[in-house]
C-alpha cells in the first residue's frame, strides 16, 4: 500500500507539474522552470507530515505546502529511495495550475527532460487533471498526447478507489491546499 500511494503521491506531482503555465521568465511549454532553492528542513517538515499516511495510517488530512517545500521534498525522497525516477525536479503553483519540469531517468537508456503544466480541480471528492503544457526536451508534445497523458493520469488517480477523498483542494501562486480523507 505504501508504495502505491508513493506512486500516486509521484503521479500527483507531476500532475501539480503539469498544470500551470510557466512563470519565473519561462516562455512557452519548454521555458525555464523558476529557481526554487532547496531545504532539507522544509523537506524534512513535509515528509514528517506525510509519513504516517505513507505508513498506512487512515483518517482526515489537512495538506499544505508551499512550491518550495514540495520540490526540496521530492529531492529529499528521490535521494532517500532510489526507485525514485527523477532528478532535479521543480515544482511550482499558479492560479488553479500544478507545474513541473524534471528529469526523468531508468525509463529511457538516458535520463529525459520533461516539463508539464496542469490545471487541476476537484469532482465528486477526486483529482481532475487536465494537461495544458507538456514537453520533452526542447519539444512541445502535441494535443492527443497532452490528452492522452491527462486520461492517464486521472485514471490512475481514480484506481485508488475510495481510499483517497479530496473534500477541497486550493492552488495557487506558490502553495496547495488540499483537505480530505484517507481510507475507506
Amino acid at each position: 500500500m505504501r508504495k502505491r500511494f508513493l506512486w500516486l503521491a509521484l503521479i500527483f506531482l507531476s500532475v501539480a507539474a503539469v498544470a500551470c503555465k510557466p512563470q519565473g521568465g519561462a516562455s512557452g511549454a519548454c521555458g525555464t522552470p523558476p529557481q526554487i532553492p532547496y531545504s532539507e528542513e522544509l523537506a524534512q517538515s513535509l515528509d514528517g507530515r506525510l509519513q504516517p499516511y505513507l505508513q498506512g495510517q487512515t483518517g482526515r488530512f489537512v495538506l499544505q505546502t508551499t512550491a518550495q517545500e514540495l520540490t526540496s521534498w521530492i529531492a529529499y525522497s528521490a535521494a532517500r529511495w532510489s526507485g525514485i525516477p527523477i532528478k532535479d525536479a521543480v515544482v511550482w503553483f499558479s492560479q488553479d495550475r500544478v507545474h513541473f519540469s524534471g528529469a526523468i531517468t531508468r525509463v529511457l537508456i538516458v535520463p529525459v527532460r520533461v516539463q508539464v503544466h496542469a490545471r487541476v480541480w476537484l469532482r465528486d471528492e477526486t483529482l481532475q487533471v487536465s494537461v495544458e503544457q507538456a514537453c520533452v526536451g526542447r519539444t512541445a508534445l502535441p494535443r492527443w498526447v497532452k490528452n492522452l497523458a491527462s486520461r492517464v493520469i486521472t485514471e490512475t488517480i481514480l484506481d485508488t478507489g475510495p481510499y483517497v477523498r479530496l473534500e477541497s483542494l486550493e492552488v495557487g501562486d506558490g502553495y496547495l491546499r488540499a483537505s480530505g480523507r484517507i481510507g475507506r
